[in-house]
């Protein structure tokens, strides 16, 4: 598991382009929305919407709510894992069959398996467990490294091909399901 600090945030983010300095920025106005008192998931969305990367209204950021602290504080899947699930939903997600899930799934998949890989875990117990208060500076500076980078992730994310993310095993779950009939009223 990883401890971000602002310097290794800044050097992971790489060369500091246009591009990048845009990237860093939205990254710690997520971190410092953090600091102010939002939860980790209504951080991310605030963040990307002020800085024009998602458009949504404000009930989404009330529906955030509910994941900070690992689903109101029961410490369950990372609310910043959340709230970037909410962000690419906002991008990509549908409101109904028939649309495709696919460019949902694929990128919230790629997501926290990358989240995963980097932390060790997506769960908010095991990445703040060496924090004996959960409401202390330390762990809260702590997971605000966690919020940058997931920041920092997600905008990567946002506009890659869809078909980056996919495995021939996902792709044969999409051919099945694409072939089931969604009348479940026979």
């Amino acid at each position: 598991m990883r401890n971000l600090g602002w310097d290794d945030i800044e050097r992971e983010l790489g060369g500091l382009n246009q591009v990048t300095k845009h990237l860093v920025s939205t990254a710690k106005k997520a971190a410092n929305k953090y600091f102010e008192g939002y939860t980790c998931s209504e951080a991310i969305l605030l963040s990307l919407r002020e800085d024009g990367f998602l458009s949504f209204p404000d009930v989404l950021v009330r529906a955030a709510t509910g994941f900070g602290a690992g689903v109101g504080l029961s410490r369950q899947m990372c609310g910043c894992l959340s709230g970037a699930v909410m962000a690419i939903g906002i991008r990509y997600g549908r409101t109904g069959p028939p649309a495709s899930r696919k460019n949902a799934w694929d990128r919230c998949r790629h997501l926290s398996k990358v989240f995963q890989e980097t932390f060790g875990t997506t769960s908010c117990a095991e990445l703040t467990k060496g924090f004996n208060d959960f409401a202390s500076n330390e762990r809260i500076s702590f997971c605000a490294g966690i919020i940058a980078w997931t920041v920092d992730q997600l905008l990567r994310l946002l506009d890659q091909e869809a078909n980056h993310f996919s495995t021939p095993e996902v792709e044969a779950y999409y051919r099945r399901r694409e072939g089931m009939s969604h009348d479940v009223a026979r």
